[in-house]
């Protein structure tokens, strides 16, 4: 049995000004799509950081206020018990510098024990 093979013979032609044509204008199509896609990515990241932005200077806003409640609320309590305040602050004074007192007393036993 005899095989019957036919030669065909592939030849490349160049091409022509029309399939160029064609071909840039697809390629332009496809940097148009993909210059979109970045503008979309890039207005929704601005947007974002706007957001959170905002969001971050509410909360600001709220803890600013947090602290003038808080400060009112310490003048009208010093205003109507005076001594109260006085002795709170004198506690406190106390533990403070006890606290200092202590600490510094740590520190000069710890260097003088590292020179020696």
């Amino acid at each position: 049995m005899a095989v019957a093979t036919a030669e065909t013979q592939d030849t490349v032609q160049p091409p022509t000004v029309k399939d160029r044509i064609v071909d840039a204008a697809r390629r332009v199509a496809h940097v148009s799509h993909e210059v979109r896609l970045a503008k979309s990515v890039a207005r929704d990241t601005i947007e974002d950081g706007v957001y959170a932005a905002k969001r971050a200077l509410k909360r600001v806003q709220r803890g600013v206020e947090t602290l003038e409640d808080v400060k009112d609320e310490t003048v009208r309590y010093v205003k109507r018990q005076p001594f109260t305040a006085l002795g709170i602050a004198v506690g406190v004074g106390l533990v403070v510098g006890a606290c200092a007192g202590w600490f510094g007393a740590t520190l000069r036993r710890r260097s003088s024990a590292a020179g020696s």
